[in-house]
Formats: structure tokens, sequence, C-alpha cells
């Protein structure tokens, strides 16, 4: 073990004429040392932790290095580069999806005669209801793509073959002359969905639809079907029944 003397440095403010520093040697109590390098230390490095100041560089302490590119926003910009193609090849497949199974919205072109629009369409109906005394009534024409949809309405209660009863309706409407003279024999939708309005009364949503040479013949006849069962799929959705006083 080694033995440490320790020193004390006296430092006296001389008034007047100048710093007077003088050293005195005074023998204190030998203790032991711990192992380094506890006790290696420079008179500067004591110097600068008794005042709380940084210590000063050594020959040993290695240089700072330059300021360089941070390569971080780079891989951060690829990674968001590949998330936006990822999303982008996505949104083809749902696109796609949606396609297949709701097909194509068809638009309203330039050579679908004018009795297949909104307003003629909607006279034949009202027109062929009347002529027939049915007791279905229209309450929507659903004509935002060809071709229109005719929204229909009949209670069936009371009714022995409500089904049979309901297709005997629409068959009627069919062979009306309004709708013979307008639209032939053909149609291209003729559909019902019951509603139960709770209260022990059923009624019944129907839809129908003429046939539209000039639309079958130029446009995909599974894409025509796709878009009509879409169609006839919202409307039934959002079918409730007569509320009172209507």
């Amino acid at each position: 073990m080694m033995k440490v003397l320790s020193y004390v440095l006296v430092a006296v403010l001389a008034a007047g004429s100048g710093l007077a520093i003088g050293l005195v040697v005074t023998p204190q109590d030998e203790y032991e040392c711990p192992p380094p390098p506890v006790c290696v230390a420079s008179p500067a490095a004591a110097v600068a932790e008794a005042e709380g100041l940084p210590p000063e560089p050594s020959d040993d302490t290695p240089a700072r290095r330059p300021n360089r590119i941070d390569p971080a926003p780079a891989k951060s910009q690829e990674a968001i580069d590949q998330l936006s193609a990822k999303a982008a090849i996505q949104e083809k497949l749902i696109e796609g999806m949606r396609v297949e199974k709701l097909g194509e919205p068809i638009p309203w072109r330039a050579g679908i005669p004018s009795t297949y629009h909104r307003d003629q369409f909607e006279h034949t109906v009202s027109k062929g209801l009347d002529e027939i005394e049915s007791p279905l009534e229209p309450i929507q024409f659903e004509c935002s793509e060809p071709p229109c949809i005719a929204v229909l309405r009949g209670n069936s209660t009371g009714q022995d073959r409500p089904k049979v009863w309901i297709s005997q309706r629409l068959h009627d409407l069919a062979i009306s002359q309004a709708w013979r003279e307008a639209y032939g024999d053909e149609f291209s939708l003729a559909r019902f969905h019951s509603v139960d309005c709770g209260d022990g009364t059923t009624e019944w949503v129907m839809l129908m639809a003429a046939a539209i040479e000039a639309l079958e013949s130029d446009q995909d006849a599974a894409n025509l079907k796709r878009r009509i069962d879409a169609r006839t799929q919202q409307v039934i959705s959002g079918a409730s029944c007569r509320k009172a006083g209507q």
C-alpha cells in the first residue's frame, strides 16, 4: 500500500502591493489510497472539479467529429413512398372488387329514347296504375342511372297468398295499355320485398323497370344486371311502412 501526504495550499491576499502566495507543507495523518484511478488526478482537474468547471481537454480526448447529414429523413421519406405505393395498389384492388360486385355506373347517354327518362316514365307508370285501378301507389322513382325504377307500395293484409297477389298486381301493370304503348311487353325488373310493420300488417315494396333496347345493345349484360341489382338493394334497404297520416 502506498502512503500519501496531504498538502495544504495557503493563499494570502496582501493589501496594497500585490498577491503573495506561500506554500506550507504540513504532514497530516497518513491514510490508505484506494486503487487507481481514484487517486490519479491532475492538479488542473482537481481545481476544475472543486470549482464546478468542465475539465480541460487532454491529449487523450477524442477530437470532435464534424457535422454530417443524418440519413434518417431520407429513410423516412423512402418508407412513406413505399406505404403510399402499397395504399395505391390496395385502393385499386378495392375498386376492382367494388366494380365486380356492384358494376360500373351507367350514364344517361344520347340515344336513350325520352320515353325512358324520368318525366315520361313516371307519367306512364301513373297512367297505367290508374287504368287498371291498381291498389298500388308509386312512392319513388329511382332514376340516378338508366333504366328508371318505379318503387310501388301495396298492402297485402287479408290476402291468403300475398306473394301471388303482389305478382298479379305487377303483371297487371305490365299489360296495361299505357305500359305496352311505351315499352311493349318487356321489362328488365319486377321484384317485391315485404316489410313487417310491427302492428300485424305487412306492406310490400315493389320495383319495376322497363327494358331499354338501346341500352342493352351497347352495355355488357353482366354489368347492367349488377347495376340493377345494386340499385334495387339500395332501395329495399331503406324501405319502411307507411307512417300514420300518410
